[in-house]
């Protein structure tokens, strides 16, 4: 069934668009969607950014606007793409998703630009308490809501191997939060992209895909274009980037930093054996192949033979 947005005032209403600011990094996770430990350093630029967001305005409307990458807090200047964002008027409110590390060095204009800011902690590779301490300070200062989480792990987020399975595909689409449930609508270069992984997996898997922008919808400013975004945002086939995506449905991993000239060579494993749980192990059946055990399944069994011989 395709998805339903609703329309009021005839603009297209979702709960959030995210803007790549920074697309590379200063961590090297070995999950990440966004695929940053092989990205070229890139900033967007807030005059084109303010273009490209003026003519979605009128079309198209976010609750929040999250500014994230890579590493947000790396653009040089954020709070002229905040500014830039809330000059549009596609949103009122906009958050910043980041890891943290430099978040205590941010000066007071960027706390004036914003309305939240998420970090994600990771193990090993988060700001010390004193630095957390510090911005949750500076937060209430200036009435910005400030979250912190704990991330212990990613879930596998694409294959570099080919998938030509029509019916696998066609099952990651259906069951993907990121393009059903959460939504994460994406402009980068003009265009406007309906996930997160379709801008980025063209752009690195080049040679999978006809074009970089396969999957994105060039933002226009033409009278129809909010009626062809609301088709582009409905159909019901999968996307492009689908082949070698494997949207929600990728193994849960323990988070790990990787060197950048290894994060490719992680991911060459057949999209079959990086799917999670009953889904992946549905599929193998179906097709005659013995299902993959998870690393706790392994534990538990050989946990269950240690006690078995302590019986005898």
């Amino acid at each position: 069934m395709p998805d339903r947005y609703r329309v009021i005032d005839g603009k297209i209403r979702n709960s959030k668009c995210e803007i790549n600011v920074a697309e590379h990094c200063n961590l090297s996770c070995q999950g990440c969607s966004h695929l940053s430990p092989v990205l070229p350093k890139h900033f967007v630029s807030p005059r084109d950014l303010l273009a490209d967001l003026s003519i979605l305005a009128r079309h198209y409307r976010a609750d929040a606007v999250r500014l994230l990458g890579g590493e947000p807090l790396l653009h040089p200047d954020l709070p002229g793409v905040a500014a830039a964002v809330r000059a549009s008027g596609v949103t009122e409110r906009i958050c910043v998703v980041t890891n943290g590390l430099l978040l205590a060095r941010m000066d007071e204009s960027f706390w004036l630009a914003v309305d939240e800011v998420e970090v994600s902690l990771y193990p090993g590779r988060s700001p010390t308490a004193e630095q957390q301490s510090h911005s949750e300070g500076l937060a209430r200062a200036h009435q910005v809501e400030l979250s912190m989480n704990r991330v212990h792990h990613f879930r596998q987020s694409y294959t570099e191997i080919a998938n030509t399975d029509r019916a696998l595909i066609e099952r990651v689409f259906r069951t993907c939060k990121i393009a059903h449930d959460w939504r994460c609508h994406t402009v980068a270069n003009g265009m406007f992209f309906r996930c997160s992984p379709s801008y980025f997996l063209p752009r690195v898997l080049g040679e999978h895909f006809a074009e970089p922008a396969v999957d994105g919808l060039r933002i226009e400013d033409t009278e129809d274009f909010g009626e062809r975004l609301l088709d582009f945002l409905t159909a019901a086939d999968p996307l492009a980037s689908c082949s070698q995506c494997l949207g929600t449905s990728g193994h849960l991993v323990s988070h790990v930093q990787v060197r950048r000239a290894e994060f490719r060579a992680a991911q060459e494993i057949p999209a079959q054996e990086m799917i999670s749980g009953r889904q992946g192990n549905r599929w193998l059946r179906a097709r005659g192949r013995k299902p993959v055990e998870s690393a706790f399944g392994r534990v538990r069994r050989a946990v269950l033979r240690g006690a078995r011989s302590l019986v005898r």
